[in-house]
């Protein structure tokens, strides 16, 4: 009997309940502890122990391809529907790989290391009109990610407004059956995305990674719907999570004064201190995978053609993976934290974003002398997430 059919009473939660989106992190403890495969009142299990996490994630036989009934139920018949199926972030096998491989360059190590000196003049400039009193997430946070992925694709920065208000469509859309004027919205945020690419891979002087993805459209290496819902992943996934990266590390060290000193005085940790922030508080709280055949798993056997939620952010505070789970360690190594997920559907961006939150610490340690809340944070309310809508901040 699965885990989660053996001791589901012992641990219910509301997910909609303030406290817990203040902080989400003693109900995963509660529920690692005593029901580590947690069937919720939907049906879907909850999975939050590290060994659980890490074998399904690397598991075949639980993925994200998902029966096209359900499909429909969560994205519609139209536009988002069609993205869906093409995005890379919901295949699994021969066609996952395929474009995964197509889009993966600029993203690894060498490439965006040649990125440094570049990602730094955006956070300077973005600090540059902020002024000594500013929300970090409106005038940093927001802005940044949409700012590097046009960087990479090659997409003026002069579209970034455009393409913020249709990723804002999209995040509304993300819940797991989104009302019908949230799905209406994604529709049409998808059906101009997908004019969007088509007008930019016509253009004469196209550069950056869409011009080599246009190059195999037109090879016939890549469908036009496979190259507008990728491209449009890239700025979807790349926005939220690292947003909320920033966000969320910032936050944790402001009420840390003392580790703020010790990285002014060794600026050398700051790379491994945005690990560890990562794997604190983790951007992406959960993620959704099916099962196509039962899975046994440390604790317990998972039933076949069932939704499983992923917890990254309980894994990743697991006393069983990490010495002082619960803490700020911040010369933390190794540390094989899941904020960037596991197994094939590992964040593409990984590198790009730790080099953003990098960058943006740096940034704030060396251009000012003192970094202070200037009222009170407000948090995102997310299904998946865990961000802030606001992050007031004085700074001289």
């Amino acid at each position: 009997m699965p885990g989660g059919e053996r001791v589901a009473e012992l641990v219910t939660f509301d997910r909609s309940d303030p406290a817990f989106l203040h902080d989400p992190y003693p109900t995963w403890t509660r529920l690692r502890d005593a029901d580590p495969l947690h069937l919720t009142p939907g049906g879907t299990y909850l999975v939050t122990r590290y060994e659980d996490v890490t074998a399904l994630l690397r598991d075949r036989r639980c993925g994200r391809s998902v029966p096209p009934r359900l499909v429909r139920r969560v994205a519609g018949t139209g536009p988002t529907l069609t993205s869906f199926l093409a995005s890379v972030l919901n295949l699994e096998g021969e066609r996952h790989g395929r474009i995964r491989r197509l889009m993966l360059t600029p993203f690894t190590p060498r490439p965006v290391a040649g990125q440094r000196e570049r990602v730094g003049a955006l956070v300077d400039g973005l600090l540059d009109r902020a002024g000594d009193r500013f929300d970090l997430i409106e005038a940093v946070a927001a802005d940044l990610p949409i700012l590097l992925v046009s960087d990479v694709l090659g997409l003026p920065h002069a579209d970034a407004a455009e393409l913020k208000r249709g990723i804002a469509a999209l995040i509304d859309a993300s819940a797991v059956f989104p009302p019908p004027e949230a799905l209406a919205r994604s529709d049409e945020a998808n059906a101009f995305f997908a004019d969007y690419f088509a007008r930019m891979v016509r253009r004469p002087a196209a550069d950056g990674l869409l011009a080599g993805m246009a190059a195999a459209w037109r090879a016939g290496r890549i469908t036009a719907e496979e190259l507008s819902a990728n491209a449009t992943l890239l700025l979807f996934a790349g926005n939220e999570t690292t947003t909320n990266s920033i966000g969320n590390g910032v936050l944790a060290l402001l009420s840390r004064p003392e580790l703020l000193d010790r990285l002014r005085r060794t600026p050398e940790l700051v790379p491994t201190v945005v690990d560890e922030l990562l794997r604190y508080d983790s951007p992406v709280q959960t993620t959704i995978r099916w099962t196509e055949a039962p899975i046994d798993l440390p604790s317990g056997r998972l039933p076949a053609r069932r939704f499983v939620e992923v917890s990254l952010a309980a894994a990743n505070r697991d006393p069983r993976a990490f010495d002082r789970a619960d803490e700020v360690v911040p010369d933390r190594q190794p540390n094989p934290h899941l904020a960037f997920g596991h197994g094939m559907h590992l964040c593409l961006g990984l590198h790009l974003a730790r080099l953003a939150g990098e960058l943006v610490l740096r940034r704030l340690l060396t251009r000012y002398a003192t970094v202070e809340l200037d009222g009170e944070p407000v948090r995102a309310a997310s299904l998946w997430n865990r961000g802030l809508h606001r992050l007031p901040l004085r700074v001289s």
